[in-house]
């Protein structure tokens, strides 16, 4: 996990900064990544800002660290496990699930109760994922 807060510093989200780290049955880290805009766009393309209209906000935008630490991996994931600092989303458990990721290890969890999330846990659940929030 302290490899995922380390990854969560390069994000350029002012706001909400997330790393995401996945490592293979040895523990030996396969790929590592942050939140940010796509790769191939330049820095001012898109706003950081949270309270405009949906379209002219980050969230349309910007790339989760558990989809670009998968994207970036290049390689079969069954059985490895994900560590991220803030619990997936509902399209993040997605990709882990298509992915072959078989346990998902999380810090923070602030948005339990967004309906995103709540999705994120059910989607996880029933494709057999184990699921634990690190405390430190």
């Amino acid at each position: 996990m302290k490899l995922a807060i380390e990854a969560s510093l390069e994000s350029k989200d002012p706001n909400t900064k997330v790393g995401c780290v996945i490592v293979d049955k040895n523990n030996k880290v396969i790929a590592s990544s942050c939140n940010n805009f796509p790769k191939r766009t330049k820095e001012g393309d898109f706003s950081w800002n949270r309270d405009e209209e949906w379209i002219d906000s980050k969230y349309p935008y910007v790339v989760h660290a558990e989809l670009s630490t998968i994207l970036k991996a290049h390689k079969d994931l069954t059985g490895c496990s994900l560590y991220v600092t803030l619990a997936p989303c509902n399209n993040c458990a997605l990709a882990i699930s298509q992915s072959g990721i078989s346990k998902v290890y999380f810090l923070e969890d602030k948005y339990h109760d967004v309906k995103e999330f709540v999705a994120a846990r059910k989607i996880l659940e029933k494709s057999n994922i184990k699921v634990e929030q690190i405390k430190f």
